[in-house]
């Protein structure tokens, strides 16, 4: 929860339960004051107001409580042990060489696509939510180019995307038991090697999938891939897929 929503809602509902105390007391502000008010019913009134001013603060509470704040499922940044493990014959690892957030990021090493790695999320999700976080690819030399991230279940069906620096095609994917198929896959500018970029993956309702790659500025390196496909509607991991080497840093699932 962003702080200023937090000290806003609390804002709200700290004024509502004074004004609640002073109705249920009958207690004036001019009395607290000190001043002496001669007639009662200027009390009833104040008391009533008092009374009316605390439902409606309290009521705007309950309504910014209710809103539908994004929150985070899923971090990681790779500074603490981090629970990876190897998918197929693949191998990811916590390394220093590179990274972004923090001093560590997870390497992709060893084995092609589908193989990799994947760490559990200990629960199940559910659409509307952002998948995002970084990668850093340097080297394309040996063929094994593309960067394949995805969200999966337990048998490995879900949904992810494919950057594929060496042919400079961006697509989002569907995986079946691991295996992916492009929903589809286009020729676009691909990030620049040796620098970060920043990946925002929207799994929403309705099957809408969404893929948006930006640079550290902030600035859009492509517009938006769009697709819909309602094949798998739950997921419980993070799956590395891919070619090999690069790295990935400060990973999210942000419920929307």
């Amino acid at each position: 929860m962003k702080i200023f929503e937090f000290i806003e809602k609390r804002w709200w509902s700290f004024i509502g339960t004074l004004f609640g105390i002073l109705a249920f007391l009958g207690i004036s502000v001019l009395d607290i004051s000190g001043v002496f008010v001669e007639y009662t019913w200027i009390l009833e009134i104040i008391k009533w107001i008092a009374l009316a001013i605390a439902i409606g603060f309290s009521c705007r509470s309950y309504a910014l409580t209710r809103l539908d704040i994004p929150r985070i499922i899923f971090v990681d940044n790779f500074d603490d042990a981090s629970d990876w493990r190897r998918y197929g014959d693949g191998e990811v690892g916590i390394t220093n060489e590179n990274s972004l957030v923090g001093n560590h990021s997870l390497k992709k090493d060893s084995h092609s696509d589908p193989h990799g790695g994947f760490k559990l999320l200990n629960r199940t999700i559910k659409a509307p939510f952002i998948f995002s976080g970084w990668i850093y690819r340097s080297d394309i030399a040996n063929g094994r180019w593309a960067d394949r991230l995805a969200i999966e279940d337990e048998n490995n069906n879900g949904y992810g995307f494919s950057v594929s620096h060496g042919n400079r095609a961006i697509g989002i994917e569907r995986r079946d038991e691991g295996v992916g198929t492009f929903l589809p896959r286009s020729g676009q500018p691909t990030p620049p090697l040796n620098r970060w970029y920043h990946f925002q993956f929207y799994v929403g309702l309705g099957g809408t999938l969404s893929l948006s790659l930006y640079d550290r500025n902030g600035v859009q390196i492509i517009g938006a891939i769009s697709v819909k496909d309602k094949e798998y509607k739950s997921f419980d991991r993070i799956v590395i897929h891919g070619g090999y080497p690069y790295y990935i840093d400060d990973l999210r699932i942000m419920s929307t």
